[in-house]
């Protein structure tokens, strides 16, 4: 029978390096009587985050791209978008500039 001591250690094993070696940081301040746990969480939490939203946009971009290769209708050429920019680009330098006339 495991110690839970042993299924902690088989399970921390399963991590990443970067996991790992961030899991050893938080155990090695839990030694440290002067360190203060909630900061040292606190911080290891806001990279979680970080890390999760990174992915979270990332798989965002995937599906933004996915679903844009996939659509038949945006078969514009570059020129053909450029153009339009330009155009609206022009009416609006148009609009302000008779704006500023009057």
């Amino acid at each position: 029978m495991q110690t839970q001591l042993e299924r902690l250690a088989l399970d921390a094993l399963k991590l990443t390096l970067p996991e790992r070696a961030e899991l050893a940081q938080l155990l090695l301040a839990s030694l440290d009587e002067d360190a203060d746990m909630d900061e040292v969480l606190a911080v290891r939490l806001e990279r979680m985050r970080a890390a999760s939203e990174d992915e979270a946009h990332t798989e965002w971009m995937r599906q933004q791209l996915a679903e844009s290769l996939a659509d038949p209708s945006s078969n514009l050429s570059h020129e053909q978008v450029m153009a339009d920019v330009q155009a609206v680009i022009d009416a609006k330098r148009k609009q302000h500039a008779d704006k500023a006339a009057s």
